[in-house]
């Protein structure tokens, strides 16, 4: 027997796929990924799988989103794992045999074409074994289900620059940034007591930005990136 629970009737990965494609002829620097979803429940065979997708951008949010998840549900028989993580792909079975949950959960996200996210199913075992094959599926369909529900949300590939420059060079820094307002999310003024912008760029535009304030200050702003 098989309930579902906030179900949506769409290929979830198909659809994602093509989220992306769309974004990414909108602006290369934007990632289109997924947010937090609602919790789902799938019951097969006596067992309780229950899945929630989570943005995760690097290993630090993937520890905090499995942590809640364990926090939770702690009496759950597993808290299995996929993560595309920003450069990184990872996944855990958590005690279920080898391959039929961490790496089905992990298939699914690769085939959507999303990053920056991690699918948690937490399974309740009922009693049944489901076999290699039931798990992989359960599993699977486990994520399917979390991503049809999720939100999209977007990540962008950036660089942050601090500014640094003389009040007699300000005014010409403010213009450079007021003609490149679409490279740049967010800025951010401080004089303490020169003024210091600490500005967040789109990657790709960086070498732009650089080079026009370098332009406008005749060379005396002092740029850096920071890590």
């Amino acid at each position: 027997m098989r309930d579902r629970i906030c179900s949506r009737a769409t290929n979830s990965a198909s659809w994602w796929r093509k989220t992306l494609e769309e974004s990414a002829l909108t602006d290369p620097d934007q990632i289109e990924t997924v947010g937090e979803s609602e919790l789902i429940e799938l019951r097969i065979r006596g067992s309780r799988f229950l899945a929630r997708t989570h943005p995760t951008a690097d290993r630090s949010e993937l520890v905090a989103a499995l942590s809640r998840e364990r926090a939770q549900f702690p009496d759950a028989s597993h808290h299995c794992y996929g993560a595309r993580l920003i450069g990184e792909d990872r996944c855990d079975d958590d005690g279920e045999p080898k391959g039929t949950a961490g790496e089905p959960i992990l298939k699914i996200l690769q085939g959507a074409g999303v990053v920056g996210v991690t699918v948690v199913v937490i399974r309740y075992f009922g009693g049944t074994k489901l076999g290699t094959g039931g798990l992989v599926r359960a599993y699977g369909d486990a994520t399917r289900e979390a991503l049809s529900v999720a939100p999209t949300t977007i990540r962008w590939h950036q660089s942050e620059l601090l500014i640094s420059v003389t009040f007699e060079d300000f005014g010409a820094v403010e213009i450079v940034l007021k003609q490149h307002t679409a490279c740049l999310l967010s800025v951010e003024r401080k004089f303490d007591p020169e003024p210091r912008i600490a500005v967040c760029v789109k990657e790709s535009k960086v070498t732009r930005l650089e080079r026009a304030l370098r332009d406008a200050t005749a060379g005396r702003a002092q740029l850096s990136r920071v890590d």
